[in-house]
């Protein structure tokens, strides 16, 4: 495991160029997590989000198009 679920913004330094794109989820609507899991030798890392409920929602661009939807239904609703 290279970062046990965790919030977005606790993602270590040694990733920092990924916690700076995938802060953009929290922006939107706050309280997501992410873990980091090494594949194969470790070289690659995948990332795996999940909602503010905690429900597994998989890659990058689905948690940004769930978290996107989420901050345009609050926006309809003020």
């Amino acid at each position: 495991m290279a970062y046990a679920k965790g919030p977005i913004r606790g993602i270590p330094d040694k990733w920092e160029n990924r916690r700076e794109m995938f802060c953009e989820i929290d922006r939107l609507q706050g309280g997501w997590t992410v873990e980091l899991r090494a594949r194969g030798d470790g070289d690659t890392v995948d990332a795996v989000f999940y909602d503010p409920a905690g429900a597994k929602v998989g890659a990058y661009a689905a948690a940004r198009r769930q978290a996107l939807q989420a901050s345009k239904s609050l926006v309809g609703a003020v």
